[in-house]
């Protein structure tokens, strides 16, 4: 399969070799926090976001590798590109796939140094930030924690369910609370009507909970929908 020399996208230059994959970042990017440029190996792609363009705004295509935790706009793993350009990132993307693909085969995964299994599936559509928290790949970070939604299950509460007690009293137990420490104090162990609730369960069977007013009960719903789709799809 041909390689990509220099093929400009959005404020970043892609050239890929048989082994890897070379991001030069300009100007525009390295004043946004970026690094001027990154090189990521074939055989450490786990998975890839794909955000396509809409409105007018750019798609971003994000590679994401083990040890890899972008934060704010410094995100050198992370590829802008417009409608035009979509034809060149299927082109990366069936590069990442073929390369991804042969690397697994007939590997010892248990070095770790060798290659990692691959999925080029496309993060599932929805919000991925909500409330001070967004998703990054498979993790979900806020408030200066993240966890990992592997096998994470999602549920959504409303407060208006007048009378019922909220499922935070197992996340309470379960050692984990996002948002401020003093809302446990507060009352959280039981529904305030004008408050919506998304209780996450972990894989290790720790829990955490994001509160918003009532009024944002749509946006919540929707961000509760996708951190599922986003653990169904990584499990």
């Amino acid at each position: 399969m041909d390689e990509m020399q220099d093929v400009k996208f959005r404020g970043s230059t892609v050239t890929t070799s048989p082994e890897a994959i070379v991001i030069k970042h300009g100007r525009m990017r390295r004043l946004g926090g970026s690094t001027p440029g990154v090189t990521i190996a074939f055989d450490q792609i786990i998975q890839v976001s794909d955000i396509k363009p809409k409105g007018g705004k750019p798609g971003t295509y994000e590679i994401i590798t083990h040890g890899y935790s972008p934060t704010g706009g410094g995100r050198p793993h992370e590829i802008w590109y417009t409608s035009r350009q979509q034809k060149e990132i299927q082109r990366l993307s069936k590069l990442i796939t073929a390369r991804g693909i042969a690397g697994d085969s007939g590997t010892d995964t248990s070095s770790s140094t060798a290659p990692v299994s691959f999925s080029a599936e496309r993060v599932p559509d929805g919000p991925v930030a909500f409330n001070g928290w967004k998703v990054d790949g498979r993790k979900l970070r806020g408030e200066g924690q993240e966890f990992d939604l592997v096998g994470a299950k999602v549920e959504f509460e409303a407060g208006a369910n007048a009378g019922s007690r909220i499922t935070a009293t197992r996340v309470v137990t379960g050692g984990v609370l996002f948002g401020p420490i003093g809302a446990v104090a507060g009352g959280l162990l039981r529904k305030n009507r004008n408050k919506v609730y998304i209780v996450i369960t972990f894989a290790d069977g720790s829990s955490g909970l994001i509160e918003a007013p009532a009024k944002k009960e749509t946006q919540a719903r929707k961000f509760a929908n996708h951190l599922q789709s986003v653990a169904n799809r990584l499990s």
